[in-house]
């Protein structure tokens, strides 16, 4: 069973074999970790950086970076999640297409989850990034095998 995660959302899942997806990122972002030993992994993905964007679409709340990231973090506090002891993925901030002179969002998502990955202590290196590529993305982990998926337009990259 696959769960989709929609922008400006995040899901944490323990000791389950369900996969977790993420919509096509375009200039947003998708952040996942894997903790095998203690089998709980998680995915959070957000479109635009800024918490002035937070907003409600047809009843929904759409969370942005600023928000879905602190929110993250306070869920992995409370659920005593090691953040050194995860494989990390970062994916997204595509450049596949134009982006309006004044809307960098790309840009701007990519250095907000650099940012807060930094701050977590997750130095250059201890995480796989898949940033800024010209083609469309999406990140799935799969919650059987515990590990990340990531579709690039008509294929598929696997991360252990």
């Amino acid at each position: 069973m696959i769960i989709k995660v929609s922008r400006g959302n995040f899901e944490i899942l323990a000791k389950k074999s369900l996969n977790l997806k993420s919509d096509c990122l375009g200039a947003g972002i998708a952040l996942g970790f894997i903790n095998r030993s203690k089998q709980i992994y998680g995915l959070l993905t957000y479109l635009f950086p800024y918490k002035e964007f937070d907003i409600e679409i047809d009843g929904a709340i759409v969370l942005s970076g600023e928000t879905i990231l602190n929110k993250f973090q306070e869920e992995l506090e409370r659920i005593n999640v090691d953040v050194s002891a995860c494989k990390w993925f970062l994916a997204g901030a595509s450049v596949y297409k134009e982006n309006p002179e004044n809307l960098d969002l790309a840009e701007k998502n990519l250095k907000l989850a650099e940012s807060w990955l930094k701050k977590m202590g997750l130095v250059e290196g201890s995480v796989i990034k898949k940033v800024k590529l010209s083609e469309p993305l999406a990140l799935e982990i799969n919650g059987k095998e515990l590990i990340f998926l990531l579709r690039i337009q008509n294929r598929i990259e696997r991360y252990e």
